[in-house]
């Protein structure tokens, strides 16, 4: 998805991926243990390190309920 940001008039990639997580009480197990968590520790870890030939720059990640 492409998104531009108001306040710096920048142009950027998003990537949005829905998780089917299971209900339960320790979310933060669940979440540790998919492999979307494990590609955002990756990119996160190599960001700083060296530029990857065939990924944009990598600047953050959130999650968003949309159960309501």
């Amino acid at each position: 998805m492409k998104v531009i940001d108001r306040l710096e008039e920048q142009i950027y990639a998003v990537k949005k991926v829905r998780l089917h997580l299971p209900i339960c009480d320790d979310l933060r197990k669940e979440l540790k243990n998919h492999k979307v968590y494990r590609e955002v520790l990756a990119l996160a870890s190599n960001n700083n390190s060296f530029e990857l030939k065939h990924t944009v720059r990598y600047h953050s990640s959130w999650l968003e309920d949309l159960s309501e």
